[in-house]
């Protein structure tokens, strides 16, 4: 009895770390992405769902050991984008997030982008890039 207690305890502390985690993600991926001179914010928020997938994707990869948590950077989300977003990398990309489980973050926000028309997946990549490449300028 006492055992099931502690499990639920323990489960609902996870629970809330998990809710904070995504908060924060979220937070970060706004505030990162956010151009307020933008006059479709559709480009914003794309941008903003791709970063939120990434930083997902890599905070999924480093629980289950796959990336160590000083590989999880700006720098690394950047070269991230450069190299297995670039076309000649794309299907080994969305293979991989396609064969994660429904429900992760990652795969909830790049989906949506991976599977989108040609011009719109270069349109959002254009914007990341520009409010990356200005992020990591300063």
């Amino acid at each position: 009895m006492n055992d099931k207690i502690e499990q639920i305890k323990y489960n609902n502390k996870v629970m809330e770390h998990l809710v904070n985690c995504n908060q924060l993600i979220s937070s970060l991926s706004i505030i990162m992405m956010e151009d307020k001179t933008a006059k479709e914010v559709f480009w914003n928020n794309s941008a903003n769902d791709l970063l939120y997938g990434i930083i997902s994707l890599f905070l999924e990869d480093y629980v289950d050991g796959k990336i160590k948590r000083n590989g999880i950077t700006l720098s690394s989300i950047k070269k991230f984008q450069n190299s297995f977003m670039a076309e000649q990398n794309f299907k080994v990309l969305r293979n991989y997030v396609e064969l994660k489980p429904y429900g992760l973050k990652s795969k909830d926000k790049l989906i949506p982008i991976i599977s989108t028309s040609e011009n719109i997946y270069k349109s959002i990549m254009s914007t990341f890039n520009e409010r990356m490449t200005l992020i990591l300028i300063y």
